[in-house]
């Protein structure tokens, strides 16, 4: 996609499949690693994501220990952009999607949006986002007295588009915050709520303000829209193990539990019996990385796997396929090998 040439329309599979970068919390400006927008819709679901969420809102509404614990102990993505494995910022950022999470908020004490009390009436509002044909998904915000909700646009100029948005639902009562014009801000994980579009093909969202002039806008590699993935032409390329084989000759590593279990094993259980080969190479190979203590054996990632194995998967094997095909391709490359191996 040229910056010049709007995008009409975009499949709703091409949205899922953008990639953002996932944080540990905001408090951390290093990524833990990168993941498609759906991927991190999941993650939300699960408990490692969705406990922490739950006990922050068990504290004090914006309170000193709500703010901290929220900063401290909260999942994380940037879904509007990707800076490519360096540090979170907007120097940094190597690719914006054409992609704006809105924030509808209430704050108890405040006036503005005051209709979100009324759960009936959050939920009816969620349903007339969807059926925008503009939305891609939404849902109930971390702190659970907002909605977010996730805007597909027709260029990558996040700001004048929010601004856009921001006139539009003012017609209607409603404010957005401001803040998310900011590509590199967080969004919190939030269980809650979560809808999905119906639509196969989402229209993109343009809309410039009345005598609003053009602003010279940061040069960053645009979002090129890409046809479906296509597994059968990956695949006559690459194997499962061959792409397992390419990255651990490339320095690819696990170090710490959650990129060996959730990232590793959870995206080799499809493929069965090869999968598990490929994680117990994985687990050995990691054990160079590890401190002393913390070391995994074979018989270890063996029974992990098996133990896992007895329920449903997370993820399709296409989906993990394409995982691994992504992990191999960016780790390719020069520029973002370093600090892969921790993530």
């Amino acid at each position: 996609m040229e910056d010049n040439v709007p995008l009409k329309t975009l499949k709703a599979s091409e949205i899922g499949n953008m990639i953002c970068d996932f944080y540990d919390c905001a408090s951390k400006k290093d990524r833990r690693g990168p993941g498609s927008i759906d991927m991190w819709l999941r993650y939300c679901k699960m408990p490692e994501y969705a406990n922490p969420v739950y006990e922050m809102r068990k504290l004090p509404y914006d309170s000193p220990e709500q703010k901290y614990f929220k900063s401290n102990k909260i999942k994380a993505a940037t879904l509007s952009c990707t800076c490519g494995g360096k540090r979170r910022s907007q120097d940094n950022v190597v690719q914006v999607n054409p992609l704006v999470v809105i924030d509808i908020d209430y704050h108890p004490g405040k006036d503005e949006n005051k209709f979100l009390l009324n759960r009936a009436e959050k939920l009816d509002l969620m349903d007339r986002l969807i059926n925008t044909g503009y939305v891609y998904a939404c849902g109930s915000s971390c702190r659970g007295t907002g909605i977010w909700a996730i805007f597909v646009l027709a260029t990558t100029d996040i700001e004048r588009h929010l601004n856009a948005l921001i006139d539009d639902f003012k017609k209607f009562n409603i404010e957005l915050d401001s803040s998310c014009r900011d590509v590199t801000r967080l969004r919190f994980a939030s269980p809650d709520d979560i809808k999905k579009t119906h639509f196969e093909v989402l229209k993109c969202y343009q809309k410039k303000k009345e005598g609003e002039k053009e602003q010279e806008v940061k040069k960053v590699q645009p979002y090129r829209s890409k046809p479906d993935f296509a597994l059968k032409y990956d695949k006559e390329r690459y194997s499962i193990p061959e792409i397992i084989d390419t990255l651990l000759a490339l320095g690819y590593r696990t170090e710490h539990y959650e990129p060996w279990c959730f990232g590793a094993m959870f995206h080799l259980l499809p493929f069965g019996q090869e999968g598990l080969e490929e994680f117990v190479k994985i687990t050995l190979a990691s054990n160079e990385v590890r401190q002393p203590g913390d070391y995994r054996t074979e018989r270890q990632a063996r029974e992990k796997f098996a133990r896992n194995s007895c329920t449903a998967s997370r993820f399709t094997p296409d989906e993990c396929y394409r995982y691994w095909k992504y992990i191999l391709e960016h780790f390719q490359s020069p520029q973002n090998k370093q600090n892969l191996t921790s993530q």
